[in-house]
């Protein structure tokens, strides 16, 4: 989002490339390190924080990252889940994309003590 006003620290399609991002990793070590540490509030948009805590349950239950189960588990979701493979291009962007995201939320919940 780049609207004069959106906060700086909003960024949807961050959010998106990181949802995506576990979706092209699946669950290997590095990924799973990361969602034993990541919450799902750093995750601003609803419907990310809704499909990340489905991608830890899945994870943590089955051992796997599959967005086709993901999907069937969350029909509602099911369009967002699949709109996330078009914003993540790289499997080694994940540890970027995290840093960036747990920054976002640094900067959101400064903005909102703030206030």
């Amino acid at each position: 989002m780049t609207s004069q006003n959106t906060p700086a620290w909003r960024n949807d399609d961050l959010e998106g490339a990181v949802i995506g991002a576990f979706f092209l990793r699946g669950a290997d070590p590095e990924v799973m390190d990361i969602l034993a540490t990541l919450p799902a509030d750093v995750f601003f948009v609803r419907q990310y924080r809704d499909i990340y805590a489905g991608i830890c349950r899945q994870a943590r239950i089955f051992g796997v990252i599959d967005p086709v189960l993901l999907c069937n588990e969350m029909p509602e979701l099911a369009p967002v889940i699949t709109d996330t493979g078009r914003k993540t291009w790289v499997k080694s962007s994940l540890e970027h994309y995290v840093a960036a995201l747990r920054r976002n939320a640094a900067l959101r919940d400064a903005e909102k003590t703030l206030d």
